[in-house]
């Protein structure tokens, strides 16, 4: 008997233990939220992981773990070897897709649709992309000897990448519905507490939150005075600013965030004056964030004038709006690419080039043909290769004679400015052949007709007109001074 009472006090003592245990819970340091209500503080950690099909959006699980596939299932590399920006890349354009027209302010929507599906299908060149990226992210050394512009494009990039991967992993609710709003995925009565859940792990380190990247990492870079981060950053939400569908990459940064922020600032959802009732709304980013505005341009009027913008009267708050940005489909979408497929190199040997097929196609985006040595840099795309001359109009005083046109329109997606590039030759009066550069880039416009149109001024006048559905150019050089013109072509395009 004595024995027995002797194992039963040990069992109580190790299952008080347990107990115990059980209701352990890390403290956490204070984040701020979304909002200035006073709510209770849930520590939520999730998984983006999406073998763990049982668990739900609001779980809390004691072991973190973010796609740590480093076992034997991982897929054969599909995906070839990129930096972590030209994985992004590939993941933004193909899953963050632009959906504006001709001449009309530029906007993005997610396609949160193909995500589950290739999450559900388990597609494997998409689980490996991912894996691939998340990794990188995961890296200790990502950001050991990096500068600052690195630094911040790359919690730029974790903060929009995890937030569209949140949303891919819980798309589905336990109810088998779609989830309306990432503010969906919040626990307890705080209705922003998603945003202070745990599930994004960078450089090494232990789960992080939204807000641990946008107000801790990436305010403590900027010393909390550029509001543009917060135009960069995305909350999954129509509420609010563009989500560039690339990487942000630290050559670029104060460009893309120059951009996005001027291009967010010509939305609705952003600023609008209503002349009516002698208002001017804006989005509550300005108001969340005001300080940081302020200590940037002075004041968030000052901000918005320095990116494009008006304040014409007193201001007031615009209801924000956190549905998703899911793409819809009345949306028109410009471009819907494809996710890369391997590059096969091949054997080489004479006539065969660089012994390389890109993606497997002959798209517009050529390593070889009449335009590859036209791109300057990798944000140029080809829009089209005009070759089929269809008039050389002759000038009356030289007999000047196009006969030949090599031309190449391209598109900077980050200045959104278009460039015509290549050659033209001619004959003159005394049939002597020559041939004359063409190298001009300029903003663009769209007249009513469809055309883009655009100009430059150098020692010569360049005028350019094309039509991207009757895939028509015509170019125009003149004098600078009184106009005349030197040679006057039209050219078909494809």
């Amino acid at each position: 008997m004595k024995h027995t009472a002797n194992i039963m006090v040990l069992f109580l003592m190790v299952l008080f233990v347990l107990q115990g245990c059980k209701y352990q819970k890390e403290e956490l340091a204070p984040i701020a939220s979304r909002t200035n209500v006073e709510t209770e503080k849930v520590d939520t950690v999730l998984s983006l992981d999406d073998e763990d099909e049982d668990q739900s959006a609001t779980d809390s699980v004691d072991t973190p773990q973010v796609n740590d596939q480093d076992d034997a299932d991982t897929p054969a590399v599909v995906v070839e070897e990129k930096s972590l920006e030209d994985l992004l890349d590939i993941f933004f354009g193909t899953f963050v897709l632009p959906i504006n027209k001709v001449g009309e302010a530029f906007d993005t929507r997610v396609d949160y649709e193909r995500l589950h599906d290739l999450l559900k299908k388990k597609e494997p060149i998409f689980k490996d992309l991912v894996t691939k990226i998340e990794r990188k992210f995961r890296d200790r050394s990502a950001l050991i000897g990096k500068s600052d512009a690195y630094k911040k494009s790359f919690y730029i990039n974790a903060y929009n990448y995890f937030a569209i991967r949140l949303i891919n992993r819980f798309y589905i609710n336990k109810n088998g519905s779609k989830i309306k709003s990432i503010l969906d995925l919040s626990t307890g009565l705080n209705p922003h507490q998603i945003f202070d859940a745990r599930f994004i792990r960078v450089h090494g380190e232990e789960l992080v939150s939204l807000n641990t990247v946008e107000k801790e990492y990436l305010s403590d870079l900027t010393e909390r005075a550029d509001g543009r981060t917060h135009f960069a950053v995305i909350c999954v939400s129509k509420g609010c600013p563009i989500t560039l569908n690339k990487a942000y990459r630290e050559e670029l940064l104060e460009d893309q965030l120059d951009y996005i922020t001027n291009a967010s600032l010509k939305l609705p959802r952003m600023l609008v004056n209503d002349q009516g009732k002698k208002r001017t709304y804006l989005t509550k980013i300005f108001s969340w964030y005001s300080e940081e505005f302020e200590a940037d341009k002075g004041s968030v009027k000052g901000f918005i004038e320095h990116h494009g913008g008006e304040v014409l009267f007193k201001t007031k708050s615009l209801k924000y709006d956190w549905t998703l940005n899911s793409l819809n489909q009345n949306d028109q979408v410009i471009v819907r690419p494809d996710l890369p497929k391997p590059i096969v190199p091949t054997t080489g040997g004479e006539g065969s080039g660089d012994g390389v097929v890109v993606n497997g196609d002959d798209s517009k985006e050529p390593t070889t043909g009449p335009c590859a040595k036209m791109i300057l840099s990798d944000d140029e795309k080809v829009v089209s290769i005009c070759g089929n001359l269809i008039s050389g109009k002759e000038h009356k005083l030289t007999k000047n004679t196009v006969t030949e046109a090599k031309l190449c329109i391209l598109r900077n997606s980050i200045t959104d400015t278009y460039s015509i590039r290549g050659t033209l030759s001619s004959i003159d009066k005394k049939e002597v052949a020559s041939e004359v550069e063409v190298d001009f880039t300029a903003k663009a416009t769209v007249d009513d007709e469809g055309f883009f149109t655009w100009t430059h001024k150098d020692k010569i006048r360049h005028e350019a007109k094309f039509h991207p559905e009757e895939l028509t150019l015509k170019f125009r050089q003149n004098t600078k001074s009184v106009r005349r013109s030197i040679r006057k072509i039209v050219v078909g395009c494809e």
